[in-house]
């Protein structure tokens, strides 16, 4: 987790960028030239795709003839295969890389300093919608494995509300074609949810997430089509959340071009079984749309969370 090696873009990494192959090597290159990816020493071996076999196999270079390639010895009549240079190119990043890079976007007037023996960078200082809290920077999982094994963010170990850690995934967006902090889901952050509440979904970068508010655990339910039918439908209903809609009007708050079935929309968008019970209704042409469910809701409709989560 704290160190990694990765080819480039060309080599086939999938990155989380809108778009296509230009998009994903601008955010690259804005990684090189951040500090937040250095070059690595060259792969010494590859899988080889001169047949079906995919072999994993050492590559020879000739330095003076500007060639690489792989000499097969499992397949006969292969001989060498061509290999271009570009896929042995590698790249590092490391938590500190990272670290440095995150101060500096928030402004810590910090340098970074190792936290604890797991590897998590203390980031100084930081201020959020006016409140002064500390940032960690931590590779290790939240209480009872919430965030699996990703990189998160942690503000104030010691503050006393519980929701306190986020995925460093969902407070970083990319806009031309540079990365940028969204401070606003770290002042979310520090506005607890009322302990009445158990579970949420939230709209975060067109992905629809399902959270269990006492523990922590959060999974992706749906990924509409950017700017899709199904995307402004959500994004309309979370506009409205708690108001009663009209389906027609709900459809032009969408700003669609063409409605479709409300049913097959909401379908798709993860709305199945126990997550339509929970978090829509519809009924005599008009939708419900409540992104918040309380203990005691879900109990009087006979759910539970885990009917939610697992689907």
């Amino acid at each position: 987790m704290l160190n990694a090696t990765c080819t480039t873009p060309q080599s086939g990494v999938e990155l989380d960028a809108r778009g296509g192959l230009d998009d994903q090597a601008a955010i690259w290159d804005a990684f090189v030239a951040l500090g937040i990816l250095t070059k690595g020493n060259p792969a010494k071996s590859l899988i080889c795709d001169g047949c079906e076999q995919t072999c994993f196999m050492p590559v020879e270079i000739l330095p003076a003839y500007n060639s690489a390639f792989i000499v097969c010895d499992k397949t006969p009549n292969m001989g060498r295969i061509e290999i271009d240079a570009d896929d042995l190119r590698r790249w590092r990043s490391s938590i500190e890389q990272l670290a440095h890079w995150l101060a500096g976007e928030l402004k810590t007037n910090r340098t970074p300093t190792q936290y604890d023996e797991n590897g998590a960078y203390n980031l100084g200082p930081c201020d959020i919608d006016g409140t002064p809290c500390e940032i960690i920077l931590c590779g290790h999982v939240a209480p009872e494995g919430a965030l699996g094994d990703h990189l998160c963010i942690l503000i104030d170990p010691q503050a006393t509300y519980d929701s306190n850690t986020i995925r460093l995934g969902d407070i970083i967006v990319f806009k031309g074609g540079k990365p940028h902090i969204r401070k606003s889901v770290l002042a979310a952050t520090l506005n607890p949810k009322p302990k009445s509440i158990a579970v949420e979904l939230t709209l975060i970068d067109n992905r629809l997430m399902l959270e269990n508010c006492k523990t922590g655990h959060v999974v992706q339910i749906a990924k509409p089509h950017f700017n899709g039918t199904n995307a402004r439908l959500i994004e309309a209903l979370f506009a409205n959340a708690g108001v009663e809609l009209a389906i027609g009007n709900a459809w032009r708050l969408a700003e669609v071009d063409k409605e479709k079935d409300i049913h097959k929309a909401l379908s798709e968008l993860g709305f199945r079984k126990a997550r339509r019970k929970a978090f829509i209704s519809v009924a005599k042409g008009t939708i419900l749309f409540q992104p918040s469910i309380s203990q005691e809701k879900l109990t009087s409709l006979g759910l539970s969370t885990e009917d939610l989560f697992d689907q």
